[in-house]
């Protein structure tokens, strides 16, 4: 059987995981509130957990124990301390849900976040919005490990933003 040859750009990328700390298995306990928000939002939870990965340092001892999903502070000083998750997640929503409602890509979501007035999301540390690609593709191997499955990523599925695409943000 002849078949076509394929482009190796296009193909999926697979990643064998095999172990997750215990840090971020309280960042993935969580997912069922990202998976939420993302369906109020009409968007991918991938961009929401992005997103907080980065934020809250994959919801470090210090944002776990303010219960800070995102690690939001208080115009850029001390981060806010919340009842629950949830509350932080309807924190979030509160401050964010119209720049974001719809995003289809990432490079939607973070021009969206771009949008929050004054300057746009986190002025203080403005380059955090920018979501880089080795973020993106953390989020995909930690997913896999905490979830015990190998994870395809690629352009094919939509999970994962291709390196040039995600330098624009």
């Amino acid at each position: 059987m002849h078949r076509p040859k394929q482009n190796p750009a296009t193909q999926p990328h697979h990643s064998q995981v095999t172990h997750c700390d215990d840090g971020k298995k309280r960042f993935f306990a969580n997912k069922s509130i990202y998976e939420d928000m993302a369906r109020k939002l009409n968007i991918n939870a991938d961009f929401l957990m992005t997103l907080s990965s980065l934020e809250s340092g994959w919801l470090d001892d210090h944002n776990a124990g303010l219960r800070n999903l995102f690690g939001v502070t208080n115009a850029g000083r001390n981060n806010l301390n919340f009842p629950s998750y949830q509350a932080s997640a309807d924190d979030w929503m509160r401050r964010y849900a119209s720049f974001v409602q719809g995003a289809r890509t990432m490079e939607e979501f973070a021009n969206g976040l771009k949008k929050v007035p004054p300057n746009g999301y986190n002025t203080v540390n403005p380059t955090s919005v920018r979501l880089k690609v080795e973020q993106i593709q953390l989020l995909g191997k930690w997913s896999g490990i905490f979830l015990g499955v190998s994870l395809v990523e690629g352009p094919q599925n939509g999970r994962f933003l291709e390196k040039s695409n995600a330098e624009n943000l």
